[in-house]
């Protein structure tokens, strides 16, 4: 049994679910109509006797019985209402049964005609739900306003790696509107397996993947949100299992993450195998434009190839139209704390129809904004402020960041020089040093949340991310100053900050315009202490290898340290790393395939007093990983690996490997997929790649299997949500926008 009370839907939410529900439960074909004079009619319908349906929607929900009377007969009075041949009333106001009895004589005293059963309040539309669970499923936010609907997620398993993830996006959902871009996305998956969303900064990119995985587990897929490329392939089982595959700022934020150039050919074969098994697995990943064309000029083929082949799972979020534009600020401002006297000033005043329509508009300018309103705001100082930030978007955070003490302000700066992850409370305090007291320590983080960082809990520890990407970003601006970079390198504790300012400032070798840093101060202030640089990172890297939890995880520190000799080393400030390199070969240690190749490939551009040596370390540690292949993704590793490193040898020892993985993975196939198409592709596959080292293998025993299983196969698992939209586009952007913000004339709108 439905109990929604309809609080987290918005006036315009509100309407259009009405119009969905009463179509479904009537059998009529209404549409909805743009707020304002609209005589009473917010949802009408003319069949073809040219009989008249009108229904008007009261959002009440919360209010009293008194106001939502008064409001509900000023509308009936109205001549659209009175000249309706059926008139409907329906309300998210529980009506008790005096008032429902109430209020349909009082309508009928009005002319209206209209039945008992036409007046609609919050239990009837239950009552109704109940009847149409596709309604239900179409509007997101109605079902996750559940206070189930959280805990059913993550205990039914639908909704894997991080609590946290999935209780912020409940909490913002309130907020959504539906772009057109989401029936887009929807509509790839479905065609395509794999979806990637593209915009600039603040365009919602996150926001429209977090809600298209909402939908996806409502309708019984896993969600797996992942990290990185290599995980993923981790969690692709051959099974039946529908699973949505969710991998956000997959490329990097600011800029192409270092590892991404690794990635790419873990996640080139992802992609490919995701799209080949689409009837059960999927994949949405966002990333920013100019990190997609960061990544198609990389010195990386597979990058390459994912970004500049043609895409037609591409979405690319440039701008909204007027209608979905003006629903986001409105939404925004409707669950504010700003009164509704202000409410009603904002209806009249024409700045915000130019502010709707400004070229810088984007909702996370518009969230920064609008998170700050008390009720004490005005909405002249609201558009105005909403007005200086879409002049100039970077001049909030620049008034906010200069308005914090040095305490926060170092916290703030030590935390934009890692990645883009959650860092824990203890160890940014140790970090921050002498500059944060332990005293002060809770209330400098706690002034910080939530305009610039996000709490993350996790048993009894905290940590800290930026509450957007567009934080870290602007930190990292403040960097490109001699002075203040200076600073910075001086306060550096971990390799990883190393590492980060390097990519910051453009640095990393075979990244686009290396040549031209992006932030040229940034650049120059690590290049002239190059020396100093190439003994922190000696020293930094050597401690964290006394710690690695694994040798995969000493693998990459050491991959990634190599990328740093690469700029900043010399043969003499990189004798260490190729003693490190040495040490493990002479010492015949176990070395993982994807770790060890990637180290391989970056110790080429990494100076040497003997080069001829170096070359022959570089062949016997790639010899040492090929060695280790164990997996499909292993085999991945090698066959991304750049001409110069497949010697005969080493591809003698790789295709000896790859027999005994297609054998184990074939076994492993034939016993758990009971899906023919996904067993027949999967089938293909190890085919192909066993022709590819030059083996031979019979599958045609196998194909008979996916035959049979053919037979009894029931194909698609889970429907994928569909797409509606109850409304109809205004022409006029000036009328749409008028008629949004009209809503706020209403005292409960």
């Amino acid at each position: 049994m439905t109990n929604y009370d309809f609080r987290t839907l918005s006036p315009t939410d509100f309407e259009y679910f009405v119009c969905d529900l009463i179509n479904a439960e009537f059998g009529l074909r209404l549409h909805s109509y743009p707020a304002g004079r609209d005589q009473g009619i917010d949802l009408r319908q003319v069949d073809p006797q040219d009989k008249v349906t009108v229904v008007q929607c009261k959002h009440y929900a919360g209010s009293t019985w008194s106001d939502f009377r008064k409001s509900a007969l000023k509308e009936a009075a109205k001549t659209g209402a009175r000249s309706a041949d059926r008139y409907m009333l329906a309300t998210s106001l529980p009506l008790t049964a005096p008032n429902h009895s109430k209020i349909v004589k009082e309508l009928r005293g009005l002319g209206l005609a209209l039945a008992h059963d036409d007046v609609l309040g919050a239990r009837a539309l239950n009552d109704a739900l109940i009847n149409h669970p596709e309604v239900e499923r179409r509007h997101i936010k109605l079902w996750l306003s559940s206070s189930t609907v959280l805990e059913d997620l993550i205990n039914s398993g639908r909704w894997r790696r991080t609590e946290a993830l999935l209780e912020e996006t409940l909490d913002r959902v309130r907020f959504w509107v539906e772009p057109p871009a989401y029936a887009e996305v929807l509509h790839v998956l479905r065609e395509k397996g794999v979806c990637v969303v593209a915009g600039p900064p603040g365009a919602g990119k996150t926001f429209l993947a977090e809600m298209v995985a909402l939908a996806a587990s409502h309708e019984g897929w896993e969600v797996v949100h992942v990290s990185n490329a290599i995980e993923a392939w981790d969690l692709l089982r051959n099974d039946d299992t529908p699973r949505l595959f969710y991998y956000d700022d997959f490329l990097g934020q600011a800029e192409l993450k270092m590892t991404a150039a690794d990635e790419g050919p873990h996640l080139e074969s992802f992609i490919a195998r995701v799209r080949k098994l689409k009837g059960h697995k999927r994949l949405v990943v966002t990333s920013r434009e100019q990190v997609l064309r960061q990544a198609s000029m990389a010195n990386s083929e597979s990058l390459s190839r994912i970004i500049s082949a043609p895409m037609p799972h591409l979405i690319t979020l440039s701008s909204y139209d007027v209608k979905t534009s003006a629903e986001i600020l409105f939404n925004h401002l409707y669950f504010s704390d700003l009164s509704n006297i202000e409410r009603q000033r904002l209806a009249v005043d024409s700045r915000i129809i130019n502010l709707v329509q400004h070229p810088s508009y984007n909702p996370r300018m518009v969230a920064t904004v609008v998170d700050r309103i008390t009720s004490s705001t005005s909405a002249d100082a609201l558009l105005d402020q909403l007005g200086q930030v879409l002049d100039d978007p970077r001049e909030l955070l620049r008034v906010s960041f200069q308005a914090l003490d040095a305490s926060a302000k170092e916290l703030l700066l030590t935390l934009a020089t890692f990645r883009a992850r959650p860092i824990r409370l203890e160890e940014l305090k140790e970090l921050c040093g002498q500059a944060v007291t332990s005293l002060d320590w809770k209330g400098v983080w706690q002034s910080l949340e939530p305009a610039w960082v996000r709490v993350g809990v996790s048993g009894v520890m905290r940590s800290l991310t930026f509450a957007n990407p567009g934080c870290r970003d602007f930190l990292l601006s403040l960097l490109d100053d001699i002075e203040l970079a200076g600073e910075r390198i001086d306060r550096t504790r971990r390799f990883e900050q190393l590492a980060t300012l390097t990519q910051a400032a453009g640095l990393l070798r075979g990244a686009p315009n290396s040549h031209r840093p992006e932030r040229a101060e940034l650049a120059y202030t690590l290049i002239s202490r190059r020396d100093e640089i190439a003994g922190l990172t000696d020293y930094m890297v050597q401690q964290e290898l006394a710690v690695a939890a694994s040798e995969a995880a000493s693998f990459r520190l050491l991959s990634e340290a190599a990328a740093l000799a690469a700029i900043y080393g010399s043969a003499e400030s990189a004798r260490w790393l190729w003693n490190r390199v040495s040490s493990v070969n002479l010492a015949q240690r176990f070395v993982p395939t994807i770790d060890g190749l990637s180290l391989a490939v970056r110790l080429r551009d990494v100076p040497s007093e003997d080069r001829i040596a170096a070359n022959t370390q570089i062949k016997t540690l790639t010899r040492r990983a090929v060695a280790s292949i164990a997996t499909l993704r292993d085999l991945d590793a090698y066959e991304a690996l750049p001409r110069d490193l497949h010697d005969v040898d080493t591809h003698d020892i790789a295709r000896s490997k790859a027999a005994q993985v297609i054998s184990v993975e074939l076994e492993q196939l034939i016993d758990s997929t009971s899906s023919a198409y996904m067993l027949r592709e999967a089938l293909l596959d190890l085919q192909e790649r066993a022709e590819w080292y030059g083996h031979s293998l019979d599958i045609d025993r196998f194909l008979d299997r996916a035959d049979e299983l053919a037979a009894s196969d029931g194909g698609d698992f889970a429907k994928w949500p569909e797409n509606s939209s109850a409304s109809s586009l205004m022409q006029e952007a000036t009328a749409q926008i008028r008629s949004t913000f009209g809503r706020f004339d209403d005292p409960a709108g």
